[in-house]
C-alpha cells in the first residue's frame, strides 16, 4: 500500500511538473519584466502614460491567453479616482471555474514610483537616468501574476472561479486594492487572496516567505501540497521580518477582515539592496529563482482552486 501511494504522488507529481515546465517560461517572465521595467515606462507612477502603457500590456497579454474580462469590467479595467486629474487603473482577468459561486484572488501590484516620484531623490551614478524602473518591486510578481493567469487559462483545471488583478495605486497606499475590496459584498464567495511582492531577488535560496493572514495549520497544508505537485519542502515560511510590519504594506490587506486567507507570497527583503532605488533593473533579477517560485505558487493556487 506505501508502494502504491508513493507511485501515485510520484505520478502527479510528474503530471503537474510537465504542465508547468510547457506553460511557465523562463522567456515569457524575462519578457513582461523586462517590459514592465523599461525606460519607456519612466517608473509606472499612477495616472502616468507609463503606467497606462503597462495596464494595456496586461491587459493585451490576458486576450492573448484567453483570460476573460470578469463581468461588468469588460474592457478588463477596473478605473478608480486617485484625486483630482489622476485616474489609477487595475487590470482585472478571470478563469472561470466549474462552480462559479467561489473565488479565488491572484493579484500584484504594476505600479512604482516614476522619476523621483513621491519626494525620493537619490545620487546615482547613471547620470541623468533618475528613473525608477521597479523591476522586483513590482514587476516581477505582476509578471508572476501573468504567468498564473497564462498557466490557469490553459491548463482549465480549477474547480473554482480565479480572478486575476494587477492593482495599481499601491505604493499611494494600497489604493487599488482598497478600491477593488468595496466590490466584495459577501465574503462568503472568496476562499482566499494570494496576492504576489518582490519575487526577484531571493531571500531564501529555494523558498519563499508569506506575510499576511492564513493560520499554521493552513500554510502548513499548503506547504504539504505543494510538496506533492514539486517535490519542494516547506516553500513558505513565515515572515522573517515582523518588524518591518509587512502585513499591513502590502495589496493582501484590504482584503483581510473578510474571514477568509488573505497574504502576500515574497521571495525578496523588504531591506534589500535595490528596493526604491534607480538600481532596481532588469539586469539585476534571478530569473531561474523567478520561474522556480512562479510554478511553486501555481501549485499554492492549485491548493485553493482545487
Amino acid at each position: 500500500m506505501k508502494f502504491f501511494i508513493v507511485v501515485l504522488q510520484c505520478i502527479a507529481l510528474s503530471a503537474f511538473s510537465q504542465n508547468a515546465d510547457s506553460i511557465i517560461t523562463k522567456d515569457s517572465l524575462y519578457n513582461n519584466v523586462s517590459f514592465l521595467a523599461s525606460d519607456s515606462l519612466q517608473g509606472r507612477m499612477t495616472g502616468s502614460f507609463g503606467n497606462t502603457v503597462a495596464a494595456n500590456h496586461i491587459r493585451e497579454f490576458f486576450k492573448q491567453h484567453g483570460v476573460r474580462p470578469l463581468n461588468v469590467f469588460t474592457n478588463y479595467y477596473d478605473s478608480f479616482a486617485v484625486n483630482t486629474g489622476i485616474t489609477g487603473i487595475n487590470v482585472v482577468g478571470a478563469v472561470p471555474g466549474y462552480i462559479s459561486d467561489s473565488l479565488i484572488i491572484v493579484s500584484a501590484h504594476y505600479d512604482h514610483i516614476g522619476k523621483g516620484g513621491f519626494g525620493y531623490t537619490q545620487k546615482t551614478p547613471h547620470g541623468d537616468d533618475g528613473i525608477y524602473n521597479g523591476a522586483n518591486d513590482n514587476a516581477t510578481g505582476t509578471a508572476a501574476m501573468m504567468e498564473l493567469a497564462k498557466y490557469f487559462a490553459n491548463y482549465r483545471h480549477n474547480y473554482y472561479t480565479i480572478i486575476f488583478i494587477a492593482f495599481s495605486g499601491e505604493e499611494m497606499g494600497l489604493l487599488g486594492s482598497k478600491h477593488f475590496a468595496k466590490y466584495i459584498d459577501d465574503a462568503n464567495r472568496i476562499k482566499a487572496v494570494i496576492n504576489l511582492e518582490m519575487l526577484g531577488r531571493p531571500y531564501y535560496k529555494k523558498n519563499c516567505f508569506y506575510t499576511g493572514f492564513a493560520s499554521y495549520k493552513t500554510i502548513k497544508a499548503i506547504n504539504k501540497y505543494v510538496k506533492s505537485k514539486t517535490g519542494v519542502k516547506s516553500f513558505l515560511y513565515d515572515d522573517p521580518f515582523p518588524a518591518q510590519n509587512l502585513q499591513m504594506r502590502s495589496d493582501h490587506y484590504p482584503f483581510a477582515f473578510n474571514g477568509f486567507d488573505s497574504f502576500t507570497v515574497m521571495g525578496s527583503s523588504p531591506e534589500d539592496t535595490y528596493y526604491h532605488s534607480v538600481d532596481d533593473e532588469t539586469e539585476t533579477i534571478d530569473f531561474d529563482f523567478l520561474v522556480f517560485a512562479v510554478k511553486n505558487i501555481a501549485a499554492v493556487v492549485e491548493y485553493y482552486a482545487n
